[in-house]
């Protein structure tokens, strides 16, 4: 039988979970410096795309901002040489290595013993990646713009759809196995 907490009826320790810590509620804490580094590697990965092929960068922001009185969570800006959709594509080809990277870090038997680095690799290399093609792709549907709204434009819009349905699917899938027992553990405590 489950031991439970006087408040909330949630179980004090869900059985094969690792209960939460106090030194867990630091990464919520953490969070906005968990956006900036995500905001700062897609924004870095439209950067380098765009120097590669000749642009030079006049600038640009990693942390929230307004250009021409739209809201950005960062932006970069370049001028100058023959720039092509993969500056666009960039970051949504760096979130699929960023959780191929993510995944293979987290099988490493020194991650698996400590707990912070675990849980700082999840967010940084496997949540992520889902919060930015998630939201980027959503963000084109319903207001017909940003990143993927150009490359809808300028690319055929169905490779475009199955490469962010795929990969979002992906990321989704991912986040589940690992999420998972956690998830089940909550579940069954407040059964």
């Amino acid at each position: 039988m489950i031991a439970r907490q006087r408040f909330g009826g949630f179980p004090a320790k869900l059985p094969g979970v690792s209960p939460l810590s106090r030194a867990d509620l630091l990464w919520l804490v953490l969070s906005p410096a968990y956006f900036v580094f995500g905001t700062a590697r897609h924004e870095l990965a439209h950067a380098v795309a765009a120097v590669a092929q000749g642009a030079t960068i006049v600038d640009w922001s990693i942390l929230p901002a307004t250009l021409r009185g739209t809201f950005y969570f960062g932006y970069v800006r370049w001028a100058g040489g023959d720039v092509t959709w993969l500056a666009t594509a960039a970051p949504y080809l760096v979130d699929l290595a960023t959780v191929a990277l993510g995944l293979a870090l987290l099988r490493l038997p020194f991650t698996r013993r400590r707990h912070w680095l675990s849980v700082n690799l999840y967010i940084l290399t496997i949540a992520s990646p889902l919060l930015d093609s998630g939201y980027q792709y959503m963000r084109s549907l319903l207001l017909d713009g940003g990143d993927v709204g150009a490359l809808l434009t300028d690319q055929p819009a169905p490779a475009v759809h199955a490469y962010f349905v795929t990969t979002i699917a992906l990321y989704a899938a991912v986040n589940l196995r690992i999420l998972g027992p956690a998830l089940r553990g909550v579940m069954s405590g407040l059964r």
